[in-house]
């Protein structure tokens, strides 16, 4: 298992309602043993999304999205960590498609739909997304 900050992973998509763009500080990843690779990426003061992925993703290929306890190979799931906004998401649909898989560097689009896990009324649209990682293990 390997850890990693990366210098140039980045995540970043817009979100309906937010007056900027997710865009992450910092992003770290796991390389984890169970087939499935998970990353945290962290706005400062905004938000942070947790992703995990399988590693028998292929490039030019698209995946659908689903909450953390799903059998998707991509697993999501988005705190929002603005004052007087907090709330954990989970998503219940979206797409990830994996644009670009060299070597360890995993480039792709993200799209995807969440509703908040204590108020299923509330939710979120997290669209334009982008995801870099360049520790990404697959197989």
């Amino acid at each position: 298992m390997s850890k990693k900050i990366g210098e140039n992973d980045k995540i970043f998509g817009v979100i309906d309602g937010w007056n900027f763009p997710f865009e992450t500080s910092y992003v770290a990843h796991l390389n984890g043993e169970s087939n499935f690779n998970s990353t945290v990426g962290i706005m400062s003061g905004s938000g942070l999304i947790k992703m995990s992925i399988d590693q028998n993703i292929k490039e030019g290929e698209t995946y659908d999205i689903g909450a953390t306890e799903s059998d998707k190979k991509v697993r999501l799931e988005f705190d929002d960590t603005r004052q007087g906004q907090p709330g954990n998401y989970m998503a219940t649909s979206g797409k990830f498609a994996v644009l670009q898989l060299q070597g360890n560097t995993l480039l792709a689009s993200l799209e995807f739909e969440a509703q908040n896990a204590q108020d299923p009324q509330k939710k979120m649209s997290f669209t334009q997304g982008a995801y870099k990682v360049e520790d990404f293990k697959h197989v």
